[in-house]
């Protein structure tokens, strides 16, 4: 009786990938073009394990443009990550979620989503900081008007 190889293609969170549906009909040059493109690797039961390349499906900063001392909130969703690191925070945090930031000026937010392999992509997102408003509500430049100052001038009068 001969054996059958099993093929289980799965993700980095170890779940059943959805390649094999978009394999299926595909034809022989396809599907090897696609086992070297995501690296296929054949585990010690004879079954092939497929790593997929880490995927940033969201990041984003709500609001984008924020006022001096405001703050704007990170959000990102990865999939096929082991690790996930935004610059210039410098820190790592979980695959999906969210983090609060305060830049004091304009700032460029880098997410690095990195697999098990050490694949990693990135994106981009930046906070715009205005200069804001002062107390009263009024835009800085309000109060960096000059304001000339007026001469009186005084006109003699005769008395008939």
């Amino acid at each position: 009786m001969e054996k059958e190889e099993e093929e289980v293609l799965l993700n980095d969170n170890g779940k059943p990938s959805i390649l094999p549906k978009i394999l299926i009909g595909a034809g022989i040059g396809v599907v090897i073009l696609i086992m070297v493109l995501v690296g296929v690797f054949v585990i010690g039961n004879g079954k092939k394990v497929v790593i997929l390349p880490p995927e940033i499906v969201v990041f984003k900063a709500s609001p984008s443009i924020i006022n001096k001392g405001a703050q704007s909130t990170l959000t990102w969703k990865t999939e096929n990550a082991a690790e996930v690191i935004i610059e210039p925070i410098g820190k790592e945090f979980k695959l999906s979620g969210s983090n609060k930031v305060r830049p004091n000026k304009t700032t460029t937010y880098t997410l690095m989503a990195r697999n098990k392999e050490g694949k990693k992509v990135t994106r981009k997102v930046t906070v715009k900081v205005s200069p804001g408003i002062r107390p009263g509500g009024f835009p800085r430049k309000a109060f960096e008007l000059e304001v000339p100052q007026r001469k009186v001038l005084e006109v003699p009068r005769k008395i008939p």
